[in-house]
């Protein structure tokens, strides 16, 4: 039997083409900047608030980035009602306490 020439049609939809979500981004580090990067040049989707240990610093990059809100700790973007999916963008050590906020 003959080796393909091509792959097969996908069976799923493009990101492109996936409904909107409303994404918050918990830790603005370098990697945080290249998700919303990617997500803003492959999808619809919204980038709404960001969250920080900072609120200086929160506000400072979602300026930059062009985000709508800024949370100055964890716990206010997590448990923000507004909300879809919560990325977390900090570094690995710190993921399990960023994530088990209330």
């Amino acid at each position: 039997m003959p080796f393909p020439t091509s792959l097969p049609a996908s069976r799923v939809e493009p990101a492109s083409e996936a409904p909107p979500v409303r994404w918050g981004i918990l830790g603005l580090g370098w990697i945080a900047g290249q998700f919303i990067e990617s997500v803003r040049a492959h999808t619809k989707q919204d980038i709404a608030a960001v969250g920080s240990r900072s609120k200086a610093r929160a506000e400072e990059f979602a300026s930059r980035m062009g985000i709508r809100q800024a949370y100055g700790n964890y716990d206010d973007l997590v448990t923000a009602n507004d909300l879809d999916v919560i990325y977390v963008a900090t570094p690995h050590n710190l993921h399990y306490e960023g994530s088990c906020l209330p």
